[in-house]
Formats: structure tokens, sequence, C-alpha cells
């Protein structure tokens, strides 16, 4: 631990020291910015003493790069990491079922028609369904695959899957009513809403992504 203390203290004044020469004609220089003695400035760059807040402080006002003084790594190096992090941990596919009944999504022995791949970085408590129907016409349209995920929580105005206990199937988007009850809207004006008690539904499950093809053969 302390060689590895040691090595870093070096590191961090080496990196000073090349700010100082891109910056500064001399070391000295950089040492009258900083409102020290060059000995002083020199026990920091050799790695004799580590460097505290207020001096990294006065070396970023002066335009240095303090994450990769401390680091190794430039503030154009982290954020190009971080970006690729978001997309890698928001571009992760699976291949999800398909299902018939929607109640389905809940069971591990899932009545599987075929699998089709999403791109969702979550796996489990989701299924595919096939829209049958123009309820939610344009935004969702018959024959499309939706991906539901069960373990979402619903909001107001969420497109959901919903199983009712009379056994109906619906794709339509949720509402939020007074005293227990909601309603199924359809995106498509000419089919009425759907008023019920909550407890009325079997399954509410948001979905969360829509897949279709769009290239039809006559």
């Amino acid at each position: 631990m302390k060689n590895e203390e040691e090595r870093s203290k070096k590191e961090i004044g080496q990196r000073i020291k090349d700010f100082a020469a891109e910056k500064f004609s001399t070391q000295k220089e950089l040492a009258a910015r900083l409102g020290m003695v060059p000995q002083t400035l020199q026990s920091y760059t050799s790695g004799k003493n580590k460097v505290n807040s207020e001096i990294l402080k006065q070396l970023a006002l002066m335009g240095a790069d303090v994450n990769y003084i401390l680091t190794g790594k430039r503030i154009t190096d982290k954020i190009r990491e971080e970006v690729i992090e978001e997309i890698e941990s928001n571009t992760q596919g699976y291949d999800f079922p398909v299902i018939e009944d929607l109640k389905d999504v809940k069971s591990t022995k899932k009545k599987v028609i075929e699998v089709v791949s999403f791109t969702y970085n979550k796996k489990h408590g989701c299924a595919v369904v096939k829209v049958k129907g123009d309820y939610m016409s344009p935004t969702i349209e018959d024959g499309d695959l939706v991906l539901v995920d069960n373990k979402l929580p619903l909001y107001d105005g969420a497109i959901v899957a919903a199983k009712l206990k009379s056994g109906e199937e619906h794709i339509k988007r949720y509402r939020i009513l007074p005293k227990d009850l909601i309603q199924l809207d359809s995106d498509n004006f000419v089919h009425d809403p759907l008023t019920m008690k909550k407890s009325d539904a079997e399954i509410i499950a948001p979905v969360v992504k829509v897949q279709r093809d769009v290239y039809k053969k006559k």
C-alpha cells in the first residue's frame, strides 16, 4: 500500500511538471503563480509531498485538467468512457418469449410461441405480446410486437398490456381515476374507453418497447 501511495505521488508530481512545461516557461514561474518558492514546488513534483486540495484548486484556475493530474485520465477520456458505458448498458439485448396468454408473463414456465430479440437491458419479468386490433393506432398497429415488463410501476398515461378477470386482453393506455377506478383508453378514438375497478384486472404490465416490420410485400 505504501509503495502504491509513493508511486501515485510521483506520477501526480510528473503530471504537474508536464503542465508547467506546457503552460509556463519554467517551473519557477509556476511556483510564483502558486505563491510558493521553487523548492516547495519541487517537493510536490518529485513526489516527496502530497499535493493538497488548495494547490489543485489553483492549478484548475490556471487551466489544468485536475482529473488528469490525479488519475492520468483526461476529462475528455473520462466523458468518452462514461458515454460508452451508458451506450453499452442501454443497448444490451435479449431474446424474449412471445406469449399467447398475458398471465404467462408472471410464469417461469411460459407457453412460448417463438422468441424475439429486443434491445432492453433486463430479462426477468418480461415477455412479448402480439397486438391484435387497431385500438392503439397509430401509436401501435395491429400485428406489432410489444415488450412488456411486469416488474415496472404503473403511471397515469402509460401504455399497458392488461388481462381482465373476464379473460379479455387489451393493449391500451392506463388512466387512474378516483375511488380505486381505472380507465383503459384507446389512442384510436373510434373505440370507447373501458372503465373498471382496478381489482377487475388480473394483470396490468407496462409496455416498454414496440417492434414492427415496415416493409410489406404486396
